[in-house]
């Protein structure tokens, strides 16, 4: 089952999933197979004023699953730290069917590439 951030009694995560269910692509559908992908990750809601630091170890993979605004927020704040980043585009004008093109991210960190498939 998936951890849910509940203030800052959260324990730091080795994995965080950041969703934006307010993304243009972002279905109730989407969203329950990113949940489902990423059980054994801590997985919160998009929100500007998250301390992205505290929720995370050092070295945790941070995954972002949301448009322009959140993907390059959660960029920004997170560009000169060691954290891998894994981006899920689900933008206005990132809409593709399903069945043609799945929803899956990657994470890299050094010569490791990890795929993740939410079919």
């Amino acid at each position: 089952m998936a951890r849910t951030a509940r203030g800052s009694s959260a324990k730091r995560a080795t994995s965080l999933l950041i969703l934006s269910s307010k993304a243009g692509s972002m279905t109730p559908q989407i969203e329950a197979k990113l949940r489902n992908a990423f059980a054994g990750s801590l997985i919160v809601e998009f929100d500007p004023r998250m301390d992205v630091e505290k929720l995370v170890s050092p070295r945790a993979t941070v995954i972002v699953a949301g448009g322009d605004g959140t993907i390059g927020w959660v960029v920004r704040k997170l560009a000169e730290t060691n954290h891998p980043i894994g981006i899920l585009s689900l933008g206005t004008f990132n809409i593709c069917p399903p069945r043609s093109m799945p929803a899956s991210a990657s994470s890299r960190q050094g010569d490791r590439t990890r795929s993740h498939s939410v079919e």
